[in-house]
């Protein structure tokens, strides 16, 4: 909350934070009303103390690994210069174990690139935060027969949605 911009709502906000180990909560006390405190917990990772503690500044810091995470995947692989993460099977999981050893998503430079992707077989589905598909592009791959598409009124959140009735392309 010191150290990002995006977050100085809590410094303006919260006025302490108590830990309780009997039931396992956290229980934030406020000095004004904040109405988004939701949607702000919402969008923020829970971050490791022993790891991030001695990083001074966050917003220009590029972690090399190895990747903290949780959750059916843990992230194996960043890769910038191919535009690349690639997410394993967490071995430490204990939910229900996830169908797929491995998931990858592929960033591309512009939505021409992306739309052939997609087109060729090499991408399962797209995602852009808070956007949607460009209109232009529709076309395009609605001639191939191999994608449906839906308009709905939007409120803001975006949300990846995979094909559950077809596969993904595995390579």
């Amino acid at each position: 909350m010191k150290k990002t911009p995006w977050a100085s709502w809590i410094n303006d906000t919260l006025e302490n934070s108590t830990v309780s180990d009997a039931d396992n909560s956290v229980t934030f006390k406020f000095n004004k009303p904040y109405n988004q405190v939701s949607m702000e917990f919402a969008t923020y990772d829970i971050l490791p103390a022993h790891v991030w503690k001695n990083i001074d500044d966050p917003v220009e810091y590029t972690n090399n690994g190895p990747y903290v995470g949780c959750g059916p995947y843990y992230l194996k692989l960043i890769d910038l210069n191919a535009g690349k993460l690639v997410f394993e099977k967490n071995p430490y999981w204990k939910g229900k174990d996830p169908e797929f050893k491995t998931v990858e998503i592929h960033f591309y430079s512009n939505v021409d690139v992306a739309t052939l992707a997609l087109k060729n077989g090499e991408a399962d589905t797209y995602y852009k935060y808070a956007g949607s598909y460009p209109y232009s592009s529709i076309e395009e791959l609605n001639k191939t027969g191999n994608f449906d598409f839906m308009e709905k009124t939007s409120i803001g959140l975006v949300f990846l949605a995979p094909n559950l009735k077809k596969s993904p392309v595995f390579r």
